[in-house]
């Protein structure tokens, strides 16, 4: 229901203007021509590398378009552990993105028709959900109405992309799970504090780092490997 929901609503509501979020590393095609060049300027870190490379291609102007006909599988976690590191290391990938092509991506969101910037600002909105989080769990003990308030925003949220979706989300098991996405949710996002923390130390060593020991620094190298295959549609890269 997850990759659905991304597909079918963020996914087709940014192809209209030839934009996408993140291309996944594992369903991407890419020019080889234009992926030469965006390398070119490529961080080479490894938590947010395919969101890092779909910007840089939306920068240079560079349009995407999505096939659905096309499925490749992909590794997905296979235990809490492993999909707590996954979503830590996206939310920090995230961060190292947005701060990297900060200009890009304040730019798209100051235009209010670009639609690139509509979808950043919905992720501005989950990071400081997430930030709430231990405020969630207090108004589970001590403030009912603002815990139930909290829980039917978010009820009402994921049934609007779920019906967005619909074309996608056609198994009923999938359906059933709606109630309880407001939990998942907040289970999912839970990965953003640490990541943040961890985005903040990075930029203070960064900082404080001699200019001399930055040419040394190379590629973050990727951290655990999940085990159970997972279907993805693929996006192609066009000029």
């Amino acid at each position: 229901m997850e990759y659905a929901i991304g597909r079918k609503v963020f996914g087709g509501y940014l192809l209209g203007q030839g934009k996408f979020r993140c291309v996944p590393g594992a369903g991407g095609i890419w020019r080889r021509s234009v992926l030469q060049e965006i390398l070119e300027e490529h961080s080479g870190r490894h938590n947010g590398d395919d969101f890092e490379a779909t910007a840089i291609a939306m920068r240079k102007g560079y349009h995407f378009r999505y096939e659905a006909s096309v499925a490749v599988q992909t590794m997905v976690p296979q235990s809490p552990k492993e999909f707590y590191r996954q979503r830590k290391r996206w939310a920090l990938g995230s961060l190292e993105t947005y701060d990297k092509e900060s200009r890009f991506f304040r730019d798209s969101i100051t235009n209010l028709r670009n639609r690139l910037g509509h979808v950043t600002l919905f992720d501005a909105y989950t990071w400081l959900n997430a930030m709430a989080i231990p405020l969630f769990f207090v108004n589970a003990f001590f403030n009912h109405f603002m815990f139930g308030l909290s829980l039917s925003i978010g009820f009402a949220l994921s049934s609007i992309m779920c019906l967005a979706s619909r074309n996608e989300v056609k198994d009923k098991k999938a359906l059933a799970l709606i109630p309880f996405s407001p939990f998942y949710v907040y289970f999912a996002n839970m990965p953003y504090i640490p990541a943040l923390y961890a985005f903040l130390g990075d930029k203070k060593k960064v900082a404080s780092r001699p200019s001399s020991s930055l040419a040394l620094m190379g590629p973050v190298e990727p951290t655990g490997i999940p085990a159970k295959l997972h279907t993805h549609s693929s996006t192609s890269c066009v000029r």
